[in-house]
């Protein structure tokens, strides 16, 4: 899939092994992967991790994570 070939071509790895900030980074240049890189941590990219953060310490990360 499209998340797999991202991990793979930017980082190198699954998807699956992704961190959550690397993950947070390719959810940031979804919008415009062809004008973005995963690599420059910018706002959006810090945003999603706060999101994930959040999610994870409300206990709503079942439905999310595995």
């Amino acid at each position: 899939d499209l998340a797999e070939a991202g991990a793979r071509h930017w980082y190198h790895k699954s998807a699956r092994s992704l961190s959550p900030a690397e993950a947070a980074r390719m959810a940031a240049i979804l919008p415009r992967p062809l004008k973005r890189r995963p690599a420059a941590q910018g706002k959006r990219g810090r945003m999603i991790g706060a999101n994930m953060g959040e999610v994870r310490s409300q206990g709503l990360a079942g439905c999310v994570y595995r």
